[in-house]
């Protein structure tokens, strides 16, 4: 039994691709979940294998990076799942 729905979503066994639109700054990021805090509180993400993207014009890739950590204010950006088949 999990105590939210972060712990219900991330300690799942499902294998994540994850897009994180940080809208403050108008910047998407896509890549693989590799880590995760235990709680919302926390709010921390580690993706992998990361393509960024200014989230308003999502057709050119801005960069890549191997690794991006996050730790933002749940009000501040928007998480979106697409589980690997």
């Amino acid at each position: 039994d999990e105590d939210d729905v972060w712990s219900y979503v991330f300690n799942s066994e499902e294998r994540y691709w994850i897009i994180i639109r940080d809208i403050k700054n108008d910047l998407l990021y896509q890549g693989w979940l590799s880590a995760f805090s235990t709680t919302h509180n926390e709010n921390e993400i580690l993706l992998s294998n990361v393509q960024v993207y200014r989230n308003s014009n999502t057709e050119e890739v801005l960069y890549n990076m191997e690794k991006v950590y996050f730790t933002k204010k749940s009000d501040d950006i928007i998480i979106e799942f697409r589980k690997d088949n």
